[in-house]
């Protein structure tokens, strides 16, 4: 009988933990597990990847672009928010649909490169990884400077 007299205590108190939780949660320009891609491959570990292993890592490399390269004169750094580069907080929602809309073109994006790299020789899809990977590791090492 005493737990049911604490049921409306512990369902209020569940209520107002998510509520401010979710009043809280940030709104990133980009998240660091966007732009990680763990390691950077050679020529010669991507000729013993079969194609479908070089298309997904072809299209994890364009997503960690996607998510870098539109937002660079903004910051470099990941999760960083509206506030910290000092922009007014009323633009907030404007980066939430932004980040929403980049997920969706992603998404349509890596459907689109799963379908046609499929008619590219394995060698000009390593090509494009390589390319890609310089890229992001050229942005990593801008980061520090």
């Amino acid at each position: 009988m005493k737990l049911q007299n604490y049921k409306g205590f512990f369902l209020a108190l569940f209520m107002f933990v998510g509520v401010s939780t979710y009043s809280q949660k940030k709104v990133f320009f980009f998240e660091a597990k966007e732009t990680s891609i763990g390691s950077y491959n050679t020529i010669k570990d991507l000729e013993g990847k079969t194609k479908g292993d070089l298309i997904k890592l072809y299209a994890d490399r364009l997503r960690a672009m996607n998510a870098v390269v539109p937002l660079l004169a903004l910051t470099k750094e990941p999760n960083r928010t509206c506030d910290d580069l000092g922009i007014p907080k009323e633009k907030e929602s404007k980066l939430e649909d932004e980040n929403k809309r980049r997920v969706e073109a992603s998404l349509a994006q890596e459907a689109f490169i799963r379908e046609f790299l499929s008619f590219a020789d394995k060698s000009d899809i390593a090509k494009g990884i390589l390319l890609m990977e310089e890229m992001l590791k050229s942005y990593q090492q801008s980061k520090s400077n």
